[in-house]
């Protein structure tokens, strides 16, 4: 898994221009925005998904099938995707939500520190949320296609939705706000995180069932 790991280290560290660009827009949202937060949610969006962008280096000129030809084995190259988006989630949220308080001290803004710190934890949660889900699909049908059956899969839900907030109402949802209101604050996040923990195994197991089954 380490040869994996530092291939794609190496990937990241050759779009270095992108990712000056991404962490510029990051500070400029840092600094010209009141809550200095607005830059932590798109700096560790942007940088967790190169994950995806991987798997495109990877198949690219019949990559993956020179990669099935080294000493490594198909659940290692899965287990390496999500140790690297974790790995990825986390330190660009610790690195942008520090530089977030920083740049925000240093400018005098009224802010809560805690808020930042939250907006960073809670980007976490959906970026291995959203990669739990797309990694199985483009392992499945591969980068181009898979991005289309991502968009088709996000586009789904969002349908689902609206069609049900347009059936029930606001009215009759306000029975779960009332609930949540009801529920401590550690027990919702204790939920998320259990929650997001098996959702992440999930995608683990099917991953690896999709890929041992793929001919490269």
């Amino acid at each position: 898994m380490k040869g994996l790991l530092i291939k794609d280290l190496k990937l990241l560290l050759g779009q270095k221009r992108f990712y000056t660009i991404v962490l510029g827009l990051g500070v400029l949202f840092m600094i010209t925005y009141d809550n200095p937060s607005m830059g932590v949610g798109y700096i560790t969006m942007l940088l967790t998904i190169f994950t995806l962008n991987t798997i495109s280096y990877d198949e690219f000129d019949n990559g993956m099938s020179f990669l099935m030809t080294l000493p490594i084995y198909r659940k290692t190259y899965v287990q390496e995707k999500y140790v690297f988006a974790g790995l990825m989630a986390v330190g660009s949220a610790i690195a942008s939500t520090v530089l977030s308080i920083l740049l925000g001290t240093i400018m005098n803004k009224t802010f809560d520190v805690m808020d930042v710190v939250v907006t960073g934890a809670s980007m976490i949660v959906v970026v291995l949320f959203i990669l739990s889900v797309t990694l199985p699909l483009l392992i499945k049908f591969g980068a181009e296609k898979g991005r289309m059956a991502m968009f088709a899969a996000f586009g789904l839900i969002g349908l689902v939705v609206f069609v049900l907030a347009k059936v029930f109402g606001d009215t009759d949802l306000v029975w779960i706000d009332a609930f949540l209101a009801t529920v401590d604050a550690k027990i919702l996040v204790l939920m998320g995180v259990l929650v997001l923990i098996m959702v992440i195994f999930a995608s683990y197991f099917v991953c690896v069932r999709i890929i041992s089954k793929k001919e490269y």
